[in-house]
């Protein structure tokens, strides 16, 4: 039970942070190429 919260948690704390830090990091490098 312990374990399966913890996981979750993680696997939460992945999906609210991770797709920010992925759209971000996407925006970086789209600019990037983007701009001549």
């Amino acid at each position: 039970m312990v374990l399966y919260l913890s996981s979750h948690r993680i696997c939460w704390l992945w999906f609210a942070f991770g797709i920010p830090v992925f759209m971000a990091v996407a925006a970086i490098l789209w600019l990037m190429i983007a701009k001549p």
